[in-house]
């Protein structure tokens, strides 16, 4: 199934639920009926910009 039908939003939420609570993606994909790549690409997206707006303080 396509993870088109996650708004951005709900991709930061679940991304967020991995890197700060430290659930796996595996139990998200689970979840959330998504699979594991593509929750490893939001988490890296959500790292990414967490860095870049870090290191614009």
């Amino acid at each position: 199934m396509s993870d088109n039908r996650f708004t951005e939003k709900e991709r930061i939420r679940i991304a967020k639920l991995h890197v700060e609570e430290g659930k796996s993606q595996r139990v998200l994909s689970i979840d959330y009926g998504v699979s594991q790549s593509s929750i490893g690409r939001w988490v890296a997206k959500y790292r990414n910009e967490k860095m870049t707006k870090n290191n614009k303080k």
